[in-house]
């Protein structure tokens, strides 16, 4: 689509830039603005134990064993399947964050001591449905 200015065709984006160069501008700051947490977020998704230990959320109290349906749902929903059994503890921050620790019937070599173990760690959200894991020890979750 073209438009005609003062006796010139121009195509409709060139006429538009001319005429409004600050709200174009104004635009794509807001564009790389908002694109911006996406990068951040994708680069913060360094899981090693060091990283995770410099933000060491502290969970409360004893670990609960009964159901809990959002738990249940962030952890099938990212494809948890080593969690036969789990128990949790609420994060101290006031957030929905959990510490579960998870049960299988299979065995998962510790990345520390390499014995073999049936205990895995996760940190889940399930406000948002995410999890992040898994662990081999609490300490490395949490």
């Amino acid at each position: 689509m073209t438009i005609v200015l003062q006796g010139r065709r121009e195509p409709l984006l060139v006429g538009f830039i001319e005429k409004h160069p600050i709200f174009v501008l104004i635009s794509l700051f807001a564009l790389l603005y908002l694109l911006s947490p996406i990068k951040a977020q994708r680069d913060n998704k360094d899981t090693t134990p060091a990283r995770i230990q410099e933000t060491r959320p502290r969970y409360e109290g004893s670990w609960r064993s009964d159901f809990d349906r959002g738990i249940s749902v962030a952890l099938a929903k990212n494809g948890v399947r080593d969690c036969g059994q789990y128990a949790y503890k609420r994060s101290s921050g006031g957030s929905e964050e959990y510490l579960v620790r998870c049960t299988s019937d299979r065995a998962h070599r510790k990345k520390e001591s390499g014995e073999l173990t049936n205990i895995l760690f996760y940190q889940v959200w399930p406000n948002i449905n995410s999890v992040v894991g898994p662990f081999h020890t609490e300490d490395g979750a949490g």
